[in-house]
């Protein structure tokens, strides 16, 4: 996926996990053109220390959506604004000499709540992910991802290891996965693949049932599946691409896993 990134066949990441496996490897192997993180807003908008990125700085950079938010965020679970406020998380961790910060130092305190700081009655700062928070506050970035895999210059996408809920009767279940009739319409007009791996149960996936008459709907070994599938890809394209792809699987054994380049690095 890194190289796909990297030569500027992928383009836009759409995911529905919390961690930073993408931000760690793009931070430590730079893409060319870099990547912005949920891409939405213009020049004039606050990003939420880095939350949301610039649309007008995103032109070239790889877009990667947390459609459901991020480990490198959090927010207070009781705001009384409309608007979360969200914060990005130190790359260091925070020791406090004392069993209970909370009653010792009167954290946490945030005077931008309310004018008494103590009178504030936020009893935890959580992760900004949707465990913690309602799918309601990640709509905005929900949208930009849907809008941009239904750009005109999508033309292929590949679902690793996605769930794909989905209840047609029931669009406002809070499980169901909210691109899910995206990736549907798009396979209409393009090649669509959706990739189980082996824990993973068919009959829990919309999205793979409805994909499956088009043959674009497997399960088993990811890495196996999803290699097969780009071989194919630029087997059609490129003899040259063909042999760069082959050759992936030294370098990769070499690059990435002997020199622990998949160990997490603190997001910058």
């Amino acid at each position: 996926m890194h190289h796909l990134c990297t030569t500027g066949n992928v383009s836009t990441i759409v995911t529905t996990n919390y961690d930073l496996y993408f931000d760690s490897i793009f931070t430590k192997v730079p893409l060319p053109h870099g990547f912005s993180l949920n891409p939405l807003i213009n020049d004039e908008e606050y990003s939420w220390e880095g939350f949301y990125s610039k649309t007008s700085e995103a032109s070239k950079a790889l877009k990667l959506w947390k459609i459901h938010g991020s480990f490198s965020h959090i927010s207070f679970i009781e705001s009384r604004q409309k608007q979360n406020h969200i914060f990005k998380l130190p790359r260091f961790s925070i020791g406090y000499p004392a069993d209970n910060p909370i009653d010792n130092y009167g954290l946490p305190s945030h005077d931008f709540l309310d004018s008494n700081a103590s009178s504030c009655d936020c009893d935890r700062i959580a992760h900004f992910i949707d465990m913690n928070f309602p799918r309601s506050c990640f709509c905005k970035v929900i949208e930009g991802a849907t809008i941009d895999l239904l750009s005109d210059d999508t033309a292929l996408v590949i679902a690793v290891g996605f769930t794909g809920k989905y209840d047609p009767s029931n669009p406002s279940d809070d499980k169901n996965e909210e691109i899910v009739p995206t990736l549907i319409k798009l396979s209409k007009s393009i090649p669509v693949y959706t990739i189980l791996a082996p824990f993973q149960n068919p009959d829990d996936s919309f999205l793979y049932n409805e994909l499956n008459p088009g043959r674009t709907s497997m399960k088993g070994d990811i890495e196996n599946i999803f290699r097969n599938i780009l071989i194919h890809y630029y087997a059609q394209t490129t003899s040259e691409g063909y042999k760069k792809l082959r050759s992936l699987d030294t370098d990769y054994q070499l690059e990435w896993v002997s020199s622990n380049l998949f160990k997490i690095k603190a997001y910058e």
